[in-house]
């Protein structure tokens, strides 16, 4: 893991966290750090101890006389006491040892009701810190809770850390609990150079058995939007400190410190993944599909709901041999293509489309043997269906049922046109279509339907420069405006104009992405008031949710990201790495929800 300058000293513990978690924590152990002070155990101190005998000396405790002189004083009283008045008496000397202070760190929690959200996350950071403390002066660390029976803990890995926060209880701290927590540690065979005591409205510690003791306080601010920490006894004061950033804190609460995921989630499969084909999401965000390498068809994953405790189930979907595929989609479970068969096009799993003569290559721009499959939106009832596919020169073509009556004068059995220079799509439901397309320089949203409902289209302004629209609140463009995002020009810096509901037709936010990362998809999650980029990063290894003024990474791959596909409706997020993974990962929920790892093999794709 790459850690800034700043963070290197707790490198140790930083690395139990997903990349994304680090600049949080970061923050917090970069900001309390100064309220620790110096370490009280590193000092020599106490009443010195003897250690054997020294040397002999003139001056001293009679208790140490030497017994020659004893002996003088039997049998030459006169002479001891003229000894005794001019300072001529020897004594032993001994050899003495200061004593070494204590080296042990102990850390006392409240976890009770007071403590609850940012406070928490203040904990996690203070076990680092103190931690940290520990190890570089060479001391023991020890942690416990103060409602809990007397017991110390050590901390060698981040179970513990999600032990402390499982530790929540809705009991506040009493004197009792302190003066229990007293006893255990003053019969301790080893006292504790600095014990701290950690919460709000804690026991005072004034009258404590215990040496050492400190306390840090922590509690809302005034206005609840932030932390205050203050330290006593001390002289310093108090420190503010600003709530973390709300997903990676939430994250932190729950004890997902980096994307794990469940072994019943974890697949692995000897068949071969294509890696360059992107993963397909079906309209439901319930499966996913990946294309074979070494036969024509798919392997379609069912997604585990969250906290499914039974293993993914999944299957293979072949289509004939011969065949090539220019377009696939995955309603639910059911894969379905456009194929490509001698001088016809085939609609497999697509009921009711029949085949089609194939248009030549200056009517539909779909070419064969590429690895690159066309996008596709697939509408259907119970009475017919509609397939369209966006082509490589932005021609939105169809096939529709024979028994489509929808459309006057269209036949069935042949490929039509319903746009040219489409610039994206997105399927609403089994019924519309949105997409963008550019007209005589401007640029428009339209809607497309099974039942030929009319729509007015939405004009955008200006067009020439668009080169790609994503779409996302596709609950709104159900029969309305919904919230897409418009990229202009070409660059290492994509430039990005968003539209919502409330704000068009005026823009609602321009956002210009770092250098050499990619947007993806568009995310509205409901609680947020403005809509965010899903983009790769630079790295190609970490995915981000970007918006004005706020970038947060979402998750971060081991190895380079290939391929990714993103459904806004559902936010689940897949994609393919370099070391032949499939991951599945629930922006609503920050959770990875499946991992398929590939066949390992080195091949190059055909």
């Amino acid at each position: 893991m790459q850690l800034p300058e700043s963070l290197q000293p707790w490198r140790q513990w930083l690395e139990w966290f997903a990349p994304e978690l680090v600049p949080t924590l970061g923050a917090l152990l970069g900001c309390i750090s100064p309220l620790l002070g110096p370490f009280k155990g590193a000092q020599q101190g106490g009443v010195p101890e003897p250690d054997g005998l020294g040397d002999l000396r003139q001056r001293g405790s009679y208790e140490r006389l030497l017994t020659s002189e004893w002996l003088l004083a039997d049998e030459f009283a006169d002479e001891f006491l003229r000894r005794a008045s001019s300072g001529e008496h020897l004594f032993l000397a001994p050899e003495l040892r200061a004593r070494q202070a204590s080296r042990l760190i102990v850390v006392l929690f409240d976890a009770g009701p007071l403590q609850l959200g940012g406070a928490r996350l203040v904990h996690l950071a203070l076990m680092i810190l103190l931690a940290r403390r520990a190890a570089e002066h060479g001391a023991q660390f020890r942690w416990g809770v103060l409602q809990q029976e007397p017991e110390l803990f050590e901390l060698h890995s981040s179970s513990q850390l999600r032990r402390l926060l499982d530790a929540r209880t809705y009991t506040a701290v009493t004197e009792v609990h302190w003066q229990r927590w007293q006893a255990v540690l003053a019969e301790s065979p080893e006292a504790a150079s600095e014990c701290w005591l950690v919460g709000q409205r804690l026991p005072a510690a004034t009258s404590s058995r215990v040496e050492g003791v400190r306390v840090l306080q922590i509690q809302q601010g005034l206005f609840g939007e932030a932390l205050e920490l203050q330290v006593q006894p001390s002289g310093t004061a108090p420190i503010v400190l600003p709530l973390p950033d709300a997903a990676a804190g939430q994250r932190l609460l729950k004890g997902q410190f980096v994307n794990e995921v469940s072994v019943e989630a974890h697949i692995a499969t000897s068949e071969r993944i294509s890696l360059t084909s992107p993963p397909l999401i079906s309209s439901a965000g319930t499966h996913v599909a990946v294309r074979l390498l070494d036969e024509p068809g798919l392997l379609v994953y069912a997604i585990p709901r969250a906290g499914q405790k039974k293993s993914a189930k999944f299957k293979r979907q072949l289509w004939p041999r011969g065949a090539t595929p220019l377009s696939v989609v995955l309603q639910n479970r059911q894969a379905g293509a456009v194929l490509s068969v001698g001088d016809q096009l085939r609609f497999w799993q697509l009921p009711r489309i029949g085949a089609v003569s194939r248009p030549s290559r200056e009517e539909l721009l779909a070419p064969v043997g590429t690895a690159t499959l066309l996008p596709a939106v697939y509408l259907r009832d119970f009475r017919h269906s509609r397939l369209f596919m966006l082509t490589s020169d932005r021609t939105l073509a169809f096939w529709m049922t024979p028994s489509d009556k929808s459309l006057n004068a269209v036949a069935p059995d042949i490929t039509h046109y319903l746009d040219r220079d489409v610039l994206g799509m997105a399927r609403i439901n089994d019924e519309v279509l949105v997409y963008a397309s550019r007209s005589a320089g401007q640029l428009f949203i339209r809607h497309v339907t099974l039942n030929a409902t009319r729509y007015d289209s939405y004009a955008l302004g200006e067009g020439s420069e668009v080169t790609q629209v994503l779409f996302s609140s596709l609950p709104f463009w159900r029969r309305r405006f919904g919230s897409c995002a418009v990229q202009y020009g070409h660059g290492r810096r994509e430039n990005w104009t968003l539209f919502s509901h409330d704000s068009h037709p005026q823009p609602l936010a321009r956002l210009e992405l770092a250098p050499g990362c990619k947007a993806i998809g568009l995310l509205h999650e409901v609680e947020s008031e403005q809509p965010s980029l899903v983009v790769i990063g630079s790295d190609e290894k970490s995915v981000l949710l970007v918006k004005s003024g706020q970038t947060q990474v979402l998750f971060t791959a081991t190895t380079k990201i290939l391929r990714v596909s993103f459904c806004p409706d559902s936010t689940i997020l897949a994609l393919i790495t370099e070391a032949r993974e499939l991951l599945v990962y629930a922006v609503s929920e920050r959770q990875v929800r499946l991992k398929v790892q590939s066949n390992r093999k080195e091949q190059v794709d055909g």
